[in-house]
């Protein structure tokens, strides 16, 4: 069965396949049962670390993909679209939809206020390196289905160096409103429970005294 969500902002008529890998996939689970294995050994982000993040106006995307059609690029106009100030982070190419593109974040001036990290899990490591050299203080590892950008030991790493990580979310389902599959697929994980919460009565953040 195919179904046509839509989209916020300017993407439009997103058609998304429904299949059951693709519900599995939603709620994280594994072919044969239960939760992956990533799933259920990464910390779950507070509401309020995530809209700590989402309120800063100036970030960068790195691992941005050439392809204008990739799902970065979907994101990277959103978020522009959102008036967000989004700084493209690929060392593949000069330039990302007419704004510079930077082969480092080390690189940028001004600083950024947060990362978003999309590139593999195998590159995260290095990624979130140049993050705390070039004193950035928020990072998101973007995760849909699968592992995503989630590695373990750069968790490890952003907590001991007092950044605030976002391990495994996908961005789009925390912009207000959400709508289409992003939709969805908050539904879904509050119904298996992983859906972040707000901490109370006081969340302690990584970086805050």
């Amino acid at each position: 069965m195919r179904i046509d969500f839509g989209h916020p902002g300017r993407v439009s008529d997103v058609v998304i396949p429904i299949t059951a890998e693709a519900l599995r996939d939603e709620l994280n689970c594994s072919p044969s049962g239960g939760y992956r294995e990533d799933a259920m050994t990464t910390p779950m982000s507070s509401m309020e670390v995530i809209q700590d993040f989402l309120s800063q106006k100036r970030i960068a995307i790195i691992g941005v993909s050439r392809d204008p059609k990739g799902f970065s690029i979907l994101l990277f106009e959103e978020l522009c679209h959102r008036g967000y100030d989004v700084v493209p982070v690929n060392p593949k190419t000069p330039n990302v939809l007419g704004r510079p593109c930077f082969a480092r974040v080390q690189d940028i001036q001004p600083p950024v206020d947060g990362a978003i990290v999309m590139t593999s899990a195998a590159t995260t490591d290095a990624v979130v390196a140049d993050c705390a050299e070039a004193g950035i203080r928020r990072v998101w590892m973007y995760r849909a289905a699968g592992r995503g950008a989630v590695s373990q030991k750069a968790i490890a790493f952003c907590e001991q160096q007092g950044i605030r990580v976002i391990p495994g979310e996908c961005p789009f389902m925390f912009l207000s409103p959400a709508s289409g599959i992003h939709r969805i697929h908050g539904m879904f994980r509050r119904i298996t429970g992983r859906y972040p919460r707000r901490q109370s009565p006081a969340v302690r953040v990584a970086g805050e005294p």
